[in-house]
């Protein structure tokens, strides 16, 4: 029977460790942190801090000749960062060895690189350009390979990766939203769907859920929201200041924050994340200094848990209560000259932990990783009415998503079948998996499951097993 003993949500950057704990592999230090990073415009480098405790942990130097008009992204593991430089390239920082990373660095593109956003399961970073007419790039992230590019049939100076894979790029010339749909396999589509805008956007985001965004837009300083899909207009106000340039939501959803140039301003508006119907008026208004107007770059950042608000100046980081509005701290270095484009991890969608029972007959759950048979697995359904912590329909599961063990076994039937495995009259999924698919190991003690139910959330289970049939094997290769 399956050891977890409650069904609750559990964020995504605990999601790391679970796997470390289910496949025996050894955890990345950084795993507990929130950890940030702030490009230097003035000083090619990126200087990496610790979010939760505002404190600099280091500087990076890029190796780069001038000027560097980049914006970052995160790994959601924490591991990587990755930063653009306007050469077509992509560099990838060690954040734990605060470093380049080894292996492909840079990586090449086919735009000049400046706008960066990772997909919601972390695996691609869609990159943008600028004013040129050049192709929106897609870059995986474990192999470093440029895996898409996507013409517009004109430039693309803002890209935005939504939580549904929707992809949101903004034109200049054409002063225009349009809303591509990125894949599993990190190629992009066209949905057709177009935003005209009455002026020429800089900055483009997505709300949490994916159910509306908002563009900034440079002369006229407007601010508009919109309805997804559809890209359908909903609302527009005015920032503060006179040059629109960035946005940023928190991760709840409901506040947005606008930055502007020219008498500059953080703005922070209420929203409705799911409509895209903002606020009548400015719920607070904060000033603060101009800094370089880059097509896309985040200058603006609020930390995952919603409390802080990251604003680069020049010469420092500073650092605001999002509730109040107050300055809390400035992050500085020596060689620190005019940072721009920050990033922080993100927690991404909430991962469901549900229950499963391997070999539902057995207390042991035996597994020969030898055998060419098949693993029963059965996905519980549970409810609290039975004494259970949450509801939760097995059957709201897609059977096509599953993946079990360390190599991700497929289902091995083409569909699953009920049952009441624990007797408590609810209707349990009942699953098979291959063996040799499965990837289990000698020595093994725990196997996980991972999948999404048909709306999108993804869920994880895990139970214990026991392998056999090991030392037979290993007498057998020493005669």
């Amino acid at each position: 029977m399956s050891t977890i003993s409650s069904c609750v949500p559990v964020s995504r950057r605990l999601y790391p460790v679970f796997v470390v704990i289910a496949l025996l592999a050894v955890s990345s230090p950084l795993a507990a942190q929130t950890i940030g990073m702030v490009v230097d415009w003035g000083n090619p480098s990126v200087t990496v801090f610790e979010a939760d405790t505002d404190t600099i942990l280091g500087t990076v130097p890029i190796p780069v000749f001038g000027r560097l008009s980049s914006d970052c992204s995160i790994a959601l593991d924490e591991g990587l960062g990755f930063v653009t430089d306007f050469r077509s390239q992509l560099w990838v920082v060690d954040l734990a060895e605060l470093d380049l990373a080894a292996g492909v660095n840079p990586i090449r593109l086919s735009n000049r690189g400046e706008d960066t956003s990772l997909s919601p399961d972390g695996r691609f970073l869609a990159v943008c350009d600028g004013a040129l007419v050049q192709p929106v790039s897609v870059v995986d992230i474990a192999t470093r390979v440029e895996v898409d590019t996507f013409y517009l049939g004109h430039d693309c100076n803002a890209v935005e990766v939504c939580d549904d894979g929707s992809v949101l790029v903004t034109s200049l010339l054409a002063q225009s939203v349009r809303r591509l749909v990125l894949d599993s396999a990190g190629s992009l589509s066209d949905t057709g769907e177009t935003l005209s805008l009455a002026g020429q956007p800089n900055d483009v985001a997505c709300a949490p859920g994916s159910g509306s965004g908002v563009v900034v837009t440079r002369f006229g300083s407007q601010f508009q929201s919109f309805a997804l899909p559809g890209l359908t207009p909903v609302d527009t106000r005015s920032p503060s200041g006179a040059f629109g340039i960035s946005s940023a939501f928190d991760d709840g959803g409901d506040k947005v924050f606008v930055r502007s140039n020219n008498s500059g301003y953080v703005d922070r508006f209420a929203v409705d994340s799911a409509s895209g119907v903002l606020g009548a008026s400015r719920e607070l208004s904060i000033p603060v200094l101009n800094t370089p107007t880059l097509f896309g770059v985040d200058q603006v950042a609020v930390h995952p848990d919603g409390s802080k608000l990251y604003v680069s100046q020049p010469g420092s980081l500073d650092v605001y209560d999002a509730a109040s509005g107050a300055f809390l701290s400035s992050l500085s270095t020596p060689g620190m000259i005019t940072p721009t484009g920050i990033c922080l991890a993100s927690l991404g969608p909430s991962i469901l932990e549900v229950l499963m029972d391997i070999k539902p007959d057995s207390q042991k759950n035996p597994i020969n990783p030898g055998s060419n048979g098949v693993i029963p697995v059965a996905l519980l359904t549970t409810s609290v009415a039975d004494g259970d912590t949450q509801d939760f329909d097995a059957w709201q599961v897609d059977p096509s998503t599953l993946a079990f063990g360390p190599d991700g076994a497929p289902i091995a039937h083409s569909s699953a079948h009920a049952g009441d495995v624990d007797g408590d009259g609810d209707l349990d999924m009942m699953l098979h998996f291959r063996t040799q698919e499965s990837g289990i190991a000698c020595g093994q003690t725990e196997a996980m499951l991972t999948g999404q139910t048909v709306d999108g959330q993804e869920i994880v289970g895990s139970d214990q097993i026991r392998t056999v049939g090991c030392k037979k094997a290993f007498k057998f290769a020493r005669h």
